[in-house]
């Protein structure tokens, strides 16, 4: 009898099952680890792009309005007294909005509004609010700030520069000149990137319409602002730069007086190669050391005084050392070291405006006799003509004839001698026998010989015999030609600073 096939199946051990179910295991945690880190890969990923997507938006923004900054020394937005169009120190007003001075914060969800602070971080730059309108485009450098209690941030140490200039934004299709202001205000306790502009009305002024205020980014650490501006050697006498043309809005924070923090800083864009604009041997003018006092700000702008005067029928401008100077009371000498008057208006000093060039535009105000003569018929008279505008033929008080009001001139060629620049000469013709006819009359001609001048590093021009002369304040804008924006942001998820900048060319330098 054949033998009988068995109907029962063979079945798994428990070994072979265990083994099943540990295989089983691994593959799902292999899987489950392949998901998770393409998940926080995708996820890290999302983060970054998130991340540089928002610097880069802030950093169009940049570009859209800071490319089209405008090169002026007469900011439109100011209460222009008596109409003529040009900002008048005394005389004209912070313009107004509904009564209050457009400087403060208007907007009611503004965050400076909410926390009681002032247009500009004041603390570090003496109240930029209170200083004059013509000082734009202006960078301000306050002191950084510290984020504490934040675990990977705590500690950390962000600059919050600001920037103001008077662009061309785009409104409506059109390009209209306004001024805007980017700072970092505080939003919790991180920053928030805001924007204001005053979009100017047909006469000028601003308008509550057209003050905008806007947050573009949260979570903002850092702003800086740099620009690169090649200083002339021959004007400055800075050589053998250790920097290059690329500057920030620094002092030498690695002197006394500044925090750790601060220092840090100022060394971290030193040995990136950015040279303090205000330094006293790398700075871009020595103009530039004390136009805010000592606080940490610069704008592009030169003001001081000069002396205009004919020598040989060429009319040229050179400046003197006359910052807050008194009028001269005497005579004009010929005898060094005084050539003009007291000692404070003698010293002639070399142009140092490395940004200022053919065609620019030089504003020259406070005209004012170099001397004290007087012309036979004012002798013994109370007035002297130096304490007074150029008079014309009309000398009834109140009815007088300016002879040389307020203007703008523009520059034809600037001169040189031995690698100093020292005069400039106008394309606008200066009628000096009509100033000689009504305002300079009987000045003696004056031998300006090299014994006059101050030496190899303020050498004042040629010796020259100068016929007529009189002295002006004056002032004249510039603009680089590139700017350097740097922005960070905190990138939570992956616990890291993220930084992006960009080096924005100025169209109109």
């Amino acid at each position: 009898m054949p033998p009988r096939k068995s109907s029962r199946r063979a079945a798994l051990t428990l070994v072979e099952l265990l083994v099943a179910i540990v295989l089983s295991a691994m593959l799902i945690g292999v899987i489950t680890f392949v998901w998770l880190q393409s998940n926080r890969i995708f996820m890290t990923t999302m983060n970054n792009v998130e991340a540089y997507q928002r610097l880069r938006t802030v950093l169009d923004m940049f570009e859209r309005d800071l490319s089209n900054m405008n090169r002026t020394v007469e900011m439109d937005y100011f209460t222009d007294t008596n109409a003529n169009g040009r900002y008048d120190e005394g005389l004209d007003g912070p313009a107004l909005i509904a009564g209050a001075n457009y400087r403060a914060p208007r907007d009611a969800a503004d965050p400076l509004v909410r926390a009681g602070l002032p247009e500009f971080c004041e603390e570090g730059n003496g109240g930029f609010s209170a200083r004059p309108f013509f000082f734009a485009p202006t960078i301000l450098s306050p002191p950084p700030y510290t984020i504490e209690g934040e675990g990977y941030l705590e500690g950390r140490a962000y600059w919050r520069d600001e920037i103001l200039a008077q662009c061309g934004v785009s409104q409506q299709g059109a390009s209209r000149p306004a001024l805007v202001h980017y700072r970092l205000v505080p939003w919790g306790t991180r920053s928030a990137l805001r924007r204001r502009i005053w979009l100017a009305d047909a006469n000028g002024q601003p308008t509550a319409g057209g003050d905008q205020t806007a947050i573009l980014a949260h979570d903002l650490l850092d702003l800086k602002f740099g620009f690169y501006f090649q200083p002339a050697t021959a004007a400055t006498g800075i050589t053998g730069s250790a920097f290059g043309p690329w500057y920030h809005v620094g002092l030498d924070m690695d002197g006394g007086g500044s925090s750790t923090q601060a220092q840090d800083l100022f060394a971290t864009d030193r040995d990136r190669g950015l040279a303090s604009a205000r330094d006293a041997t790398q700075g871009i003018s020595t103009q530039h050391l004390n136009q805010f006092g000592g606080d940490n700000a610069i704008s592009f702008v030169y003001e001081g005084f000069a002396r205009i005067e004919e020598n040989d029928g060429i009319v040229q401008m050179r400046t003197i050392n006359a910052v807050n100077a008194p009028p001269p009371v005497g005579p004009r000498r010929t005898t060094a070291p005084e050539v003009f008057g007291p000692a404070n208006l003698n010293v002639y000093t070399n142009f140092d405006f490395p940004g200022v060039r053919p065609g620019d535009r030089v504003y020259v105000f406070d005209a004012t006799d170099d001397d004290a003569t007087l012309p036979p018929e004012k002798a013994g008279s109370p007035e002297v003509p130096f304490h007074s505008p150029p008079r014309g033929p009309g000398q009834v008080a109140g009815n007088e004839q300016n002879v040389f009001p307020a203007q703008y001139l523009t520059v034809d060629e600037i001169y040189s001698v031995n690698q100093f620049w020292v005069s400039m000469t106008f394309n606008e013709q200066i009628n000096m026998a009509t100033l000689r006819k009504y305002w300079l009359a009987y000045e003696p001609a004056v031998e300006v010989l090299e014994a006059d001048l101050s030496g190899p590093t303020d050498p004042g021009g040629p010796t020259r015999r100068i016929t007529s002369s009189f002295n002006v304040r004056y002032r004249v804008g510039f603009l680089p030609p590139a700017i350097l924006a740097r922005v960070s942001i905190d990138d939570r998820y992956n616990q890291q600073v993220r930084v992006l900048e960009r080096v924005i060319k100025v169209l109109q330098h």
